[in-house]
């Protein structure tokens, strides 16, 4: 076996996304949204037009997530199981409420917007308007590391296109569930 071939073998050792132990399913089913919460929602359009968007084959237009006092969104998605997250997709309006810098958060349950704007986040990412269009919006690839055994995910909207309110019509996961139930 050359240099070469070891060394290819430990790369894809370390660096793989598949695990045996994983089973391939549909994340969204995974979401514990009972307990979906966020900080800085408007009254009337909540997490819970998100999530219920989040899982439509056809995304309900009138119903969205829109941000409170100011363009600032911070949401805590708990899963019923550790799930390793893959990728990410955000749908959103093609306007300035659109979102602009998103950053991602793993296993900080009890985080606040003062920690999420002072904690260095496991990703973030920048948003163009093409990145989230209504119909087929770009996925983001998340690795295979930062985002494995993830029992909550954090996602703080920081910022949008100048618009007085934040609005995410759903965001969609792809990853693999670990089959570790936390009940």
């Amino acid at each position: 076996m050359t240099i070469f071939n070891v060394l290819a073998k430990i790369f894809s050792t370390l660096f793989s996304s598949e695990n045996d132990n994983e089973e391939s399913c549909d994340i969204m089913q995974k979401i514990d949204e009972s307990k979906v919460e966020c900080i800085n929602q408007s009254t009337y359009h909540t997490v819970k037009h998100l999530i219920q968007n989040s899982n439509a084959i056809e995304l309900n237009y009138n119903k969205y997530l829109e941000s409170g006092s100011d363009e600032l969104l911070l949401i805590h998605i708990p899963f019923v199981e550790e799930v390793h997250l893959t990728q990410i997709e955000f749908f959103a309006p093609q306007d300035d409420s659109c979102p602009q810098l998103v950053k991602l958060f793993v296993n900080k349950q009890d985080m606040n917007l003062d920690d999420a704007l002072s904690t260095k986040p496991q990703k973030d990412i920048g948003l163009s308007h093409s990145d989230v269009t209504e119909k087929n919006p770009t996925p983001f690839n998340l690795g295979s590391r930062k985002f494995s055994n993830v029992s909550t995910l954090s996602i703080l909207v920081q910022d949008n296109y100048g618009g007085d309110s934040t609005k995410l019509y759903a965001v969609r996961f792809s990853g693999k569930a670990l089959g570790k139930d936390f009940e």
